[in-house]
């Protein structure tokens, strides 16, 4: 896990307990290994501070700020062993158009084919089988990720309902709090979204992005692909 990031609300940066392990790292561990065998989180452990950074040198809006997120440790910890065991799976689960948050692809391809077809378009024009291009609006698009969409997608996706109600525990479950000139605010509960600085969220966004690859690019499929992600107690 990467250092020197800021405070979490529990106070403790990674360099804590890695400094530590020998007092905290069993505790660290059991906390981890109880919420993925269990199914449940304490809402301690997922509180996450909202840090706004500013765009531009003089902002004026809601719209001039990046909103970045501090998770606990203990919960990125045990976020990322989700994602460790869902990494082999991404090839199989994932549109092979998608390039994004998969080791291995780089987006890179992506913007190198959009210019290709983009010069392919022009070329084609008056033409009688010319091409049609699809533009699509994806700003703020972790923030407008709707929760039931995506448990759906999830089940699919042929998860087992224990993986499902793991991620929807990670998701639902966050309470917020807004760091504004080093105070923080009264926590809040969001209903739809989801955070930036969870290592969870670009891999669920991208299984979003699965139905929409479909509609776009494949027919309509009756039967339940072939994947199984099902529950396996953690040691």
């Amino acid at each position: 896990m990467p250092h020197f990031k800021s405070p979490r609300p529990d106070g403790f940066p990674t360099e804590f307990f890695q400094k530590h392990w020998n007092i905290v790292g069993e505790s660290l561990t059991n906390a981890a290994f109880s919420f993925l065998n269990n199914g449940h989180i304490l809402k301690e452990i997922n509180n996450t501070f909202i840090s706004l950074i500013p765009k531009i040198p003089s902002p004026k809006s809601v719209n001039d700020f990046r909103p970045i997120s501090f998770c606990n440790t203990t919960y990125k910890v045990a976020s990322k062993v989700l994602v460790n065991r869902l990494k082999p799976h991404l090839n199989s689960l994932l549109s092979p158009f998608q390039n994004g948050f998969i080791f291995g692809r780089g987006a890179q391809d992506n913007i190198l084919m959009a210019q290709e077809l983009s010069h392919s378009i022009s070329q084609s024009k008056g033409k009688r089988n010319g091409m049609p291009a699809i533009k699509i609006d994806m700003s703020k698009t972790l923030d407008r990720v709707n929760w039931n969409f995506l448990f759906c997608d999830l089940s699919k996706l042929d998860f087992s309902s224990h993986w499902i109600h793991l991620i929807k525990e990670c998701v639902t479950s966050v309470q917020y709090f807004v760091l504004i000139n080093s105070q923080v605010t009264d926590p809040f509960k969001p209903s739809c979204g989801l955070r930036q600085g969870d290592p969870l969220s670009p891999i669920l966004f991208a299984i979003c992005l699965v139905a929409l690859s479909s509609l776009l690019f494949f027919p309509p499929i009756k039967e339940k692909p072939e994947r199984h992600l099902h529950h396996q107690k953690w040691p």
